[in-house]
C-alpha cells in the first residue's frame, strides 16, 4: 500500500549531529533568580529571553540555551542516560512531520501528517526497522489530516475535511489501506475539526476520546463552526457520542492522552494570548495555555479536573504519558517532560536546535517521534516503555540547510537527508 519512499537509510545518519550536550540547569532557577532579572513572556523562550546580571547563572543560560538536552531533575538520567545523542534521520522542504505520532508497535511504524497550513496535506509513516518514510495509500479521501492514535490494529486519523467533506475521525488498516469512517455529525451537525484521538478500556468497553476544536474553520478549511469547542466520547458498543467536557471547562482543547492504567484524561489548552488574533475567536483569547487533567468515573466520564501545568513558552500541543506516568508535551521551549505530579524534569531543547517550537510526537516504546515540522532526528536513550527496541526519534525545524537528496510524495518535489 506505500509508495513514494523516502531515500533515507542509517548510512545517512553520520555527520549529521546536532548540538549533542547536557546541561544540568537547577530546578531553583525555574521560579527563583536574582532581582532586577529581565525575563520575556509568554511569546518568547526562556533561555533567549532571560538574563539576571549574575554572570555565573547568566552563563549557565547561555550553556544551556546552546545544549540539545537540559536536565532539572536527577529522573532526567533515568530516561536519557548520561550522554544522549542526536543524529539528523530525515529532512523535508516541507512541513511535513507536523501531526499526529501514532505508533504501531505490531509493525514497527509511527503515522505522522504534515501540517494544516500547508493546504495540502500527505500522511506519512516512519518505519523504524529499514528506517524509510512513505505515505499511505487509503480507500477513503482523508483531506486534512491531523492527530491520530493506534488502536486495536488500526490507525485512526482526525481529518479536517474541507469546504464539501465532513470533518471526521477514519479508521485505516494499515496493511490494506482499508478505511472507514468512524464519527463524522451530531445529529447531523457538523464537527469543527477533530484535532487529536485516544482510546480507553475500561469495565471491558472501549470508548473514544476525541478534541473539536476551531482550528478547522478559522483556517478556512472547513465550513463555520456550527458546535462548541469541546472534548467527546464516543461509545460504539453503545453507538452514543456525548461531549462529555464543554468550553466552559477546557476552551480550545488540543491534544488529550490517557496514562497507562487508564485512570487519568489529559487536555492541553491552547486559549490564551499565544495564538495571533486574527486565528482566534474572541472567546479563546481569555483563556490559558495550560495541560489539565481529569479522573474517569465509573462511567468513564472525566470528572475533578485539576489544572496540571502551565506552558512556559507558546502553547502545549502534543501530549502523550509514559508508562511510569511522566507526561510529555510540545511546547515552545521543545519537548518539555514533567513528572507525575507536573515538575519540569527534562527538556528536549527547540533553541540549541533552531527552531519555534516542538509541537507533536510519539512514545513508540523507547522511541520518541516529536513532530516539528520538517526534520526527523534520531537519538537512543535508556528504556521509556518497552525493551523492544532503544531509539529516540525527533522531528524539528531546521535552522540551516542540510545535504538532501530527492523524492516524490505525489504533489511536488522534496528533499531529503
Amino acid at each position: 500500500m506505500y509508495k513514494h519512499v523516502l531515500g533515507v537509510g542509517a548510512t545517512l545518519l553520520s555527520g549529521a549531529l546536532a548540538q549533542n550536550q547536557t546541561v544540568f540547569f537547577p530546578a531553583e532557577y525555574s521560579y527563583l533568580l536574582p532581582d532586577g532579572f529581565v525575563g520575556g513572556n509568554t511569546s518568547t523562550q526562556f533561555l533567549t529571553s532571560t538574563s539576571t546580571g549574575n554572570s555565573t547563572i547568566d552563563s549557565l543560560i547561555k550553556s544551556a540555551a546552546n545544549a540539545s538536552f537540559i536536565a532539572l531533575d536527577p529522573d532526567f538520567y533515568n530516561i536519557f542516560g548520561p550522554n544522549p545523542q542526536l543524529e539528523l534521520a530525515a529532512h523535508s522542504d516541507f512541513d511535513d512531520f507536523y501531526e499526529a505520532g501514532a505508533w504501531d508497535p505490531k509493525r514497527g511504524r509511527v503515522w505522522f501528517s504534515g501540517s494544516v497550513s500547508e493546504k495540502d496535506w500527505h500522511l506519512f509513516v516512519y518505519d523504524l526497522n529499514t528506517r524509510q518514510v512513505t505515505t499511505p495509500e487509503t480507500s477513503l479521501p482523508i483531506l486534512a489530516p491531523n492527530g491520530g492514535y493506534y488502536w486495536n490494529d488500526k490507525v485512526y486519523i482526525c481529518d479536517f475535511g474541507n469546504q464539501t467533506f465532513a470533518s471526521s475521525i477514519i479508521a485505516v488498516d494499515p496493511d490494506t489501506g482499508n478505511s472507514e469512517y468512524v464519527v463524522n455529525s451530531f445529529f447531523g451537525l457538523h464537527l469543527n475539526g477533530p484535532d487529536d484521538v485516544n482510546w480507553v478500556k475500561k469495565n471491558g468497553k472501549a470508548y473514544m476520546f476525541f478534541t473539536d476544536p476551531y482550528y478547522a474553520s478559522a483556517l478556512n478549511i472547513s465550513g463555520p463552526a456550527v458546535l462548541p469547542d469541546g472534548i467527546w466520547r464516543l461509545d460504539p458498543a453503545s453507538q452514543d457520542l456525548q461531549a462529555v467536557i464543554s468550553r466552559a471547562d477546557v476552551l480550545v482543547p488540543n491534544g488529550v492522552a490517557v496514562d497507562a492504567n487508564m485512570t487519568k484524561l489529559y487536555v492541553t489548552d491552547t486559549a490564551g494570548t499565544t495564538i495571533p488574533p486574527d486565528f482566534q475567536p474572541a472567546y479563546a483569547s481569555s483563556g490559558s495555555a495550560a495541560i489539565y487533567v481529569y479522573d474517569f468515573d465509573e462511567e468513564v466520564r472525566p470528572v475533578n479536573k485539576r489544572l496540571f501545568a502551565y506552558s512556559r513558552s507558546g502553547i502545549p500541543d502534543g501530549i502523550k504519558v509514559d508508562d511510569l506516568g511522566r507526561v510529555w508535551t510540545g511546547e515552545g521551549d521543545g519537548l518539555v517532560i514533567r513528572n507525575t505530579v507536573g515538575k519540569v524534569i527534562a527538556i528536549v531543547n527547540a533553541v540549541a536546535l533552531g527552531i519555534s517550537a516542538v509541537t507533536n510526537f510519539a512514545i513508540a516504546g523507547d522511541v520518541l517521534v516529536i513532530g516539528g515540522y520538517q526534520n526527523l532526528w534520531l537519538t537512543r536513550s535508556k528504556i521509556l516503555q518497552n525493551p523492544a527496541c532503544n531509539m529516540i526519534i525527533i522531528l524539528l525545524v531546521p535552522d540551516h540547510p542540510v545535504p538532501y537528496t530527492t523524492y516524490s510524495a505525489g504533489r511536488t518535489t522534496r528533499h531529503v537527508w
